[in-house]
């Protein structure tokens, strides 16, 4: 008994896609950390209850969203090797289980930022919703420009965050959400020439294949060098000081010499390099900024 009730918890965890809802979390207090720096005040001056609010309407609110896209998919998803064993395919979770999993994580999400946090961010969190499930899920078996539209609800964590922070939304916030709406394009056209084969079985459209090639390179260009841009402009707008910049410069030129790796020669090798150095991106940014705040205060 306590075998099957691990190994349920374990297919609900998988279910939540645990890797995007780190960095919906990392982004989310992103916004909220640069909110508190902005307003020039400390974080024991915001109760517990609005932070730990935050951070579980975050983490539930991905994992909800996660969970009714994988039952959006999971008929796709028995297509493909790298999706085959996920909880529903697999047959560990039922469809309406996954599919009340989902709506329950996501009611609890949005609830806890309604009731807790700001409206705003419960409002922010349910557009992410219907714009996840209900036009990027479908869009990704009808145009490539699916990862356009797929960015935008990816961009909306931190600006939830900063709403908790500050109470509005400024050209700050806008930016961090710029940062995460760029960066996002390089992280996942480097997943979708790893797996586009398997994109294929499954019906999806994406820029991998060889007369969308030209496409391809230019989008992770413009779009590496617009996360580039936007990640220094912290320190334009006075949020951030000159060791963030540094290494913000640095980062993102580690960053560059991975995306234009890719966009040289598309193998298997540049393409794990350049998601490798995706995922590290956005925590260092993160890390940088807080440090450079202890730094300045």
């Amino acid at each position: 008994m306590e075998l099957i009730i691990l190994t349920k918890l374990k297919a609900y965890f998988q279910l939540s896609k645990p890797e995007i809802t780190l960095m919906v979390f990392i982004s989310t207090w992103f916004g909220f950390y640069a909110g508190i720096v902005k307003k020039g005040i400390e974080l024991s001056s915001y109760n517990n209850l609005l932070i730990y609010s935050l951070i579980f309407g975050a983490i539930c609110s991905s994992a909800g969203v996660a969970a009714l896209n994988e039952y959006c998919e999971s008929d796709l998803d028995k297509l493909m090797d790298r999706t085959k064993n996920r909880p529903i395919p697999a047959g560990v979770i039922t469809r309406k289980s996954g599919l009340i999993f989902g709506v329950l994580m996501s009611l609890i999400g949005i609830g806890l930022f309604w009731f807790f946090v700001h409206k705003g961010a419960a409002i922010l969190s349910a557009i992410t919703l219907i714009l996840y499930v209900f036009v990027y899920t479908p869009m990704k078996r009808k145009t490539p420009l699916n990862t356009l539209m797929g960015a935008i609800p990816g961009a909306l964590p931190p600006l939830g965050g900063w709403l908790a922070a500050t109470g509005e939304l400024s050209k700050e916030a806008w930016i961090i959400g710029g940062i995460l709406y760029a960066w996002q394009i390089p992280h996942f056209l480097s997943i979708a020439w790893i797996y586009r084969k398997d994109y294929k079985k499954g019906g999806f459209k994406m820029y991998t294949g060889e007369e969308k090639l030209f496409i391809f390179r230019l989008h992770i260009f413009i779009f590496t060098f617009l996360m580039i841009y936007y990640s220094i402009l912290p320190t334009m707008v006075g949020i951030a000081g000159t060791f963030y910049l540094i290494g913000t410069i640095v980062i993102g030129m580690i960053f560059f010499f991975a995306s234009m790796g890719l966009i040289l020669d598309q193998n298997g090798k540049t393409a794990k390099i350049l998601l490798k150095t995706t995922i590290y991106y956005l925590p260092l940014l993160l890390i940088l900024f807080i440090v450079d705040n202890s730094l300045i205060n």
